[in-house]
């Protein structure tokens, strides 16, 4: 899927969840992470204030040290910052080896 259908979808979804009052959390994919440049394709001021006051996570590949990772983000400007890594698993070598040559296309 290209990025910019990503972008379109995840916006979508960040504001039915918005409009809908949802004060969760939220989880985001690496594949949505990368494609929206950390959601600055996606980010409004709207949603950056709503998103401002979630407790948002992502899933992350540490494909050098064949680790997932689990980082929390912060709003910064019209995207999101890493702010610290909660959680780190290993990663079997199929799945690296497979991101590695999605990610790498």
């Amino acid at each position: 899927m290209p990025s910019y259908a990503i972008s379109q979808a995840t916006r979508e979804v960040l504001t039915a969840l918005k409009d809908s009052g949802y004060e969760g959390d939220v989880l985001l994919h690496a594949f949505v992470l990368r494609a929206t440049g950390s959601l600055s394709t996606v980010l409004d001021e709207q949603l950056s204030q709503w998103l401002a006051g979630r407790n948002i996570k992502g899933i992350a590949p540490d494909l050098a040290n064949r680790r997932v990772n689990i980082v929390v983000f912060r709003v910064a400007g019209n995207g999101l910052q890493p702010a610290n890594v909660t959680t780190s698993l290993p990663m079997p070598d199929i799945f690296a080896d497979i991101l590695t040559r999605v990610l790498s296309s």
